[in-house]
């Protein structure tokens, strides 16, 4: 029996190609178990570097930046190379305020995909931390009119406001304003980027385009509060104090102003209260609200010497407080207590507003009635309104 196995083993031999075709299969099936482990191996790495990545993210989404950090490493370890990876690997460092490294990420990143517009986005905002600013601006422009995954035009709408907000935090209003322009052409429809829009156009002090922007989101939503401040405070720019205390009012009834805005809102309805020019004041009105403010002025004077230590009475040497004290108390004098007469209404008037410039050039902004008449004052003929 073994003579027989022996003989057919033998006969088996002195056959090559038989031999050879065997040998292939045995080949290709080892190839095929040896693919197969391969793929299962990778499969198990990909899964491990995205569950690695993911729980990275998780990580600088809460502020551990650090940990963030060392996940994103680590699944580059399991994934090398991956663009993803490497970006918000990029990202993070930049968080850190390790720039250097971003940029050495980014840079790699961009070599591979010069038209991505998130990579070109993270290398303007890496220069603008670093102070790069015409690199930067650059880069902006690369962003906006580069190759967005997803939702393009929200994107470079934000990325566009970012820009503008770099060129006037540096003064480039009017770089800023041809941005701007650009924007205008077709608005955005979303109320929080049509807000935003307005708010940096109030910035370049363009707050007729402004409040053309805000109308058109209350328009849509007459509940969107920062719209309504917006529009208070543009039309206080504009000195249609009317209109702010009105908007102001509005916003308040849907959320409590803070500090800023409620003094804002307190001298915008002050300055309708005690403005002595306009027009549909009587003679009697008119007088006594010059009469309010004259006494009021002369009080801001004596407290903005007080905190300066004056003595206005008898001043160890000239100043313009003690001069204008001087013509304060002279006026006073002739006038009488509260007495005004129309002859020296104008002088009056005149006076009051050269103390309240005075006063907030050397104890700083006024409050209240006294920045409400400093403003007045500062329109010229009064807000006639």
């Amino acid at each position: 029996m073994a003579e027989t196995r022996l003989g057919e083993i033998k006969t088996f031999a002195h056959k090559p190609m038989v031999v050879l075709a065997a040998l292939l299969i045995f080949a290709v099936a080892g190839f095929v178990a040896v693919g197969r482990l391969v793929r299962a191996f990778q499969t198990r790495q990909q899964i491990l570097a995205n569950r690695v990545f993911m729980h990275a993210k998780q990580q600088r989404q809460m502020g551990s930046i650090n940990a963030a950090i060392t996940g994103f490493r680590a699944a580059l370890d399991y994934s090398p190379g991956n663009f993803d990876y490497e970006l918000n690997l990029a990202e993070t460092l930049a968080d850190a305020n390790l720039y250097e490294q971003a940029r050495t990420y980014l840079l790699n990143l961009w070599e591979r995909a010069p038209q991505n517009a998130e990579v070109n986005l993270q290398l303007a905002r890496v220069s603008r931390r670093e102070g790069k600013t015409q690199e930067a601006i650059r880069y902006y422009h690369n962003a906006i009119y580069g190759i967005w995954m997803s939702d393009p035009e929200r994107e470079r709408r934000l990325t566009r406001i970012e820009l503008v907000d770099l060129l006037l935090e540096h003064n480039e209003t009017t770089q800023a304003r041809a941005e701007l322009i650009a924007s205008l052409a077709s608005p955005p429809s979303d109320p929080g980027l049509r807000t935003s829009l307005g708010d940096l156009l109030a910035r370049t002090g363009d707050y007729r385009d402004a409040i053309a922007q805000y109308e058109a989101v209350l328009k849509a939503d007459p509940r969107q509060v920062e719209a309504q401040l917006g529009l208070a405070h543009s039309n206080f720019q504009l000195q249609d104090y009317s209109a702010a205390a009105r908007y102001f009012a509005a916003a308040a009834k849907i959320r409590p102003l803070g500090t800023d805005d409620t003094e804002l809102w307190n001298v915008s309805r002050l300055i309708q209260e005690n403005d002595p020019y306009r027009r549909e004041l009587s003679e009697a009105a008119r007088r006594q609200r010059i009469a309010t403010a004259f006494e009021q002025a002369g009080s801001r004077l004596q407290s903005c010497a007080t905190t300066m230590h004056l003595d206005l009475e008898q001043p160890e040497q000239p100043t313009p407080l003690a001069q204008l004290y001087y013509d304060w108390s002279a006026l006073s004098k002739a006038l009488g207590k509260n007495r005004l007469h129309k002859v020296s209404e104008d002088d009056t008037i005149r006076l009051v507003f050269r103390i309240e410039d005075e006063t907030q050039k050397a104890c700083g902004p006024a409050r209240g009635l006294d920045r409400a008449f400093w403003l007045i004052g500062k329109q010229g003929q009064g807000s006639a309104q």
